[in-house]
């Protein structure tokens, strides 16, 4: 979603929530791993921008991105 609030600045904003998991996984050592998160994807991003342009040509742009937890590991411990 974008608007523009003054003449010459944008501002978006964006959010996603993923839940994505294992079905079944069973690692070569017979460790269960099914049914966990799959690691390394948070459940909730967000991104928000401020871009200015002036008509001179001048711009500059503000980004800040938001990440919720997630687990760095197939067993969900880390």
């Amino acid at each position: 979603m974008s608007f523009k609030p003054l003449p010459g600045l944008t501002a978006s904003l964006a959010y996603t929530y993923s839940r994505f998991k294992f079905d079944r996984f069973i690692d070569g050592n017979g460790n269960v791993f099914s049914d966990n998160d799959i690691p390394g994807i948070p459940r909730h991003l967000g991104n928000f921008e401020l871009e200015y342009f002036h008509p001179s040509g001048f711009y500059t742009t503000w980004n800040t991105q938001l990440v919720g937890s997630f687990y760095a590991d197939d067993a969900n411990i880390d």
